[in-house]
């Protein structure tokens, strides 16, 4: 199955964003959203290496890592919201991952 995602994009909450359109292929119909979401950052991360953007990764290893990253924070936020400033935690997690990808 092909699916047309809109996935919304801005730089910083500072800057106007904008909703860019992603082709993903290859999806399963018995594919969970989580399952879609890592074919979809696998397609990005291995661009961004075969590009000379990203280090040289495992896209696949990757996207998991992302992936669970995120569900682990939203987790948090849900049980402990006064545990922390999740809004800061979830930015700060996202700069630490993208930086780590990003070729110096």
């Amino acid at each position: 199955m092909n699916l047309t995602l809109f996935v919304w994009r801005q730089k910083s909450p500072d800057e106007t964003g904008g909703l860019e359109q992603f082709e993903v292929s290859d999806i399963d119909s018995e594919m969970s959203f989580l399952e879609m979401l890592d074919v979809v950052n696998e397609g990005l991360i291995k661009k961004g290496v075969d590009e000379g953007s990203f280090v040289e990764v495992d896209p696949e290893l990757t996207s998991h890592m992302i992936v669970s990253t995120a569900m682990g924070l939203l987790l948090q936020s849900l049980l402990d919201p006064k545990g922390a400033k999740w809004e800061n935690v979830a930015r700060e997690s996202t700069t630490m991952l993208v930086n780590g990808l990003l070729k110096k």
